[in-house]
């Protein structure tokens, strides 16, 4: 259902709302109107975070790994989200495929084929591999760092403890009662009004990242497919008619389609996948699985905490740390997305399905995809990373299909992907903002809809600070703009973690479900009581 109220004023919280529409509508405007100058200042700041910055971001986000694994695998991770009695509302399959294609879709699909073959033909400075072997590890181990474990642990450190006071705290759905932990009652007041707005404008720069990717995968797909040229032009009908349709999903209440197509999307997930690794090359690339993972598993505390200091090259800020940024302008609204669908989960589930579960399945994804790219080019005078140097990174994945079986289909099917990936995506996250800045928003259960006016002005919003991202700088500046917005949101989430130990060691005080003392209770005990609530 969908919250009603009289008029416009009363449905939107303005003193969350205003300052970050007017930041995002003068941004706009400043890459309309001064493109040059836009351009110049981004890049400034984007030298000075990696220059004195880059050391802070690493060992923190290798920090939230180690938080969610706490979270998950002690006492604290039985806890039900909701309460004992809270019943989930949906099949963990279908939790998996939703969270995961509304997401990372965007990302897997644009970088599936890509960073395996690129970290392989523009190996780390600091490392000097010696054979080919080595070369092919490396470049895999450096995209597991990228794309497996430390990345899923921004989303769900952020999911875990903002489900946790929204559900059993019974705090508002807001960015700023992540901090309730540390701040208390403060959060309902001035400081957490400017926390949300904050939080609000960073995260449409997120947003704008993702779907700037997106939009530069579906124009090469028009372009590879249908001859239509990936320009500036195709940029913004593509950015348009997504909007179009994903404000119309959103605002109709269609749940079940939008569960539809996440579903229907991962099995295209699997389908792409699949095909790649039996018609390429499927023994060596499970072993390649398996190697690879085993060394990167090896090289797990060298790798995350490995800041070049002594080659300076700034590969690792251009990398790992540009993929770390990204993910953190994205945390707090998927944190917030993703509660709505553990409603009745225990928070060690969530930890399953929200972090190990992805990153499973990141590791075959980007070993088949990546490892089918790389046996083509080494092994059958393959041209693929030839065309990505020469054409973009966002032409890897239809280049691949080129190697396949039925190239054409495949191309479909990975459009199709790109598609259905940028569509739940954009309802996802429309609804989620929408929902930050309506007034006295609750939603106990994940079913209530925010006003349709602001999922609306959310969407055309996303869809402007997107385009002039693209018209700017391309991909340059999707990049730039990650790292220099996701910065101050990983400072904040070192308080946010501290507030949810904080929380997990006064449950008495911050639960208040009534349901915390059940944690002390005998094993059998809980397990009986288990059943019951899932039942």
């Amino acid at each position: 259902m969908e919250q009603k109220k009289s008029s416009l004023f009363d449905v939107i919280n303005m003193q969350i709302f205003t300052a970050p529409a007017i930041a995002l509508i003068a941004f706009i405007c400043w890459g309309v109107f001064a493109p040059a100058n836009f351009t110049s200042v981004s890049n400034l700041l984007l030298n000075g975070a990696c220059k004195y910055f880059t050391w802070f971001m690493a060992p923190v986000v290798t920090g939230m790994f180690v938080f969610c694994m706490w979270a998950a695998f002690s006492k604290y991770g039985s806890i039900r989200l909701g309460g004992v009695d809270a019943k989930p509302r949906m099949s963990t399959i279908k939790w998996f495929s939703i969270a995961l294609t509304a997401g990372t879709g965007a990302g897997l699909c644009f970088y599936g084929a890509y960073s395996p073959v690129q970290v392989l033909n523009n190996m780390p400075p600091f490392e000097n591999p010696t054979t080919l072997t080595e070369s092919i590890s490396l470049a895999f181990q450096w995209t597991y760092l990228q794309w497996t474990i430390h990345p899923y642990s921004i989303y769900t450190a952020c999911g875990i403890v903002i489900a946790f006071l929204y559900y059993n705290g019974k705090r508002r759905y807001r960015v700023s009662e992540m901090f309730f932990g540390v701040a208390g009652e403060k959060v309902e007041g001035t400081f957490g009004n400017i926390v949300d707005s904050i939080a609000v404008y960073l995260i449409v720069i997120g947003v704008a990242v993702t779907m700037g990717f997106s939009t530069l995968q579906t124009s090469r797909g028009l372009d590879v497919i249908f001859g239509v040229p990936s320009n500036a032009m195709t940029w913004f009908f593509v950015l348009g008619g997504f909007t179009i349709f994903y404000a119309a999903a959103a605002v109709s209440g269609i749940d079940k389609a939008i569960t539809f197509i996440s579903s229907a999307n991962m099995y295209l997930y699997y389908w792409i996948a699949i095909w790649a690794f039996v018609f390429l090359d499927p023994l060596n690339i499970m072993g390649l699985v398996f190697t690879s993972a085993g060394a990167y598993i090896s090289n797990f505390v060298r790798l995350s905490l490995e800041l070049e200091p002594i080659v300076q090259s700034g590969w690792i800020a251009a990398n790992p740390i540009f993929i770390y940024c990204w993910w953190a302008l994205f945390a707090p609204v998927m944190g917030m997305f993703l509660i709505k669908l553990a409603y009745g989960r225990t928070i060690r589930e969530f930890v399953l399905v929200n972090l190990i579960a992805p990153v499973i399945f990141s590791f075959f994804w980007f070993t088949w995809l990546g490892g089918g790219a790389i046996f083509i080019d080494v092994f059958r005078n393959g041209t693929i990373y030839k065309t990505i140097a020469a054409v973009g990174a966002d032409t890897a994945l239809y280049t691949l299909c080129d190697y396949l079986p039925l190239p054409s289909v495949m191309k479909i099917v990975s459009f199709l992907i790109v598609i259905l990936s940028f569509v739940t995506l954009g309802q996802a996250l429309a609804v989620a903002i929408a929902s930050m800045t309506a007034r006295d928003y609750e939603d106990i259960d994940g079913l209530t809809k925010p006003p349709s006016v602001l999922v609306v002005f959310w969407a055309m919003i996303m869809m402007g600070v997107t385009y002039i991202l693209l018209a700017t700088g391309g991909m340059a500046a999707l990049q730039a703009s990650a790292v220099v917005w996701g910065f101050p949101i990983l400072i904040a989430m070192c308080f946010m973690m501290y507030g949810h130990v904080k929380c997990m060691l006064n449950l008495k005080e911050y639960d208040k479900t009534g349901d915390y003392h059940y944690l002390n209770d005998d094993p059998a005990l809980l397990y009986r009581r288990t059943r019951e609530a899932i039942k």
